[in-house]
């Protein structure tokens, strides 16, 4: 058998709640193969996606969105709300500084707020990490066309 059809066995095994027997060096070696080729796979992709300024400013916003660089509380319910989206933000997070590092993130911080200042907007606060597509006052505001970039 093909590394690559104990790879997708594997893969259909799990869905199909097969058996797994950890004492089969088969099924092992499979469980191996695939957790490896699905890093690869994930790995790849997220390179893909920060190839691109478009692609690096949606997965900046979506760590913003997600609230990532915020800790939340409340001292109620939506405590939990916001620590689910956290650990969503905090996943997408791993994946971009294990595909490309640290240095990506200057990256995407700054050509988040080149685009933002490029239609007009600036972060009166950004360590607030509020959304800031999302039109909220207090944190982007619209410059008159009489200012220039350099009035803030």
């Amino acid at each position: 058998m093909s590394e690559e059809a104990i790879i997708i066995g594997s893969a259909a095994d799990h869905y199909n709640n097969a058996t797994y027997d950890a004492s089969n060096p088969d099924h092992a070696e499979a469980q191996k193969n695939y957790a490896e080729w699905l890093q690869q796979l994930k790995r790849t992709d997220v390179l893909k996606v920060l190839s691109s300024p478009e692609g690096r400013r949606f997965l900046w916003n979506l760590l913003i969105e997600c609230g990532t660089f915020q800790t939340p509380f409340y001292g109620n319910s939506r405590d939990v709300f916001d620590l689910g989206r956290r650990r969503i933000g905090n996943f997408l997070l791993t994946l971009i500084i294990e595909a490309r590092g640290f240095a990506v993130l200057d990256l995407m911080k700054a050509e988040f707020e080149e685009q933002l200042q490029e239609g007009g907007h600036y972060i009166a606060d950004y360590a607030t990490g509020q959304n800031f597509y999302s039109g909220n006052s207090a944190r982007v505001q619209k410059r008159s066309k009489n200012q220039s970039k350099n009035d803030y």
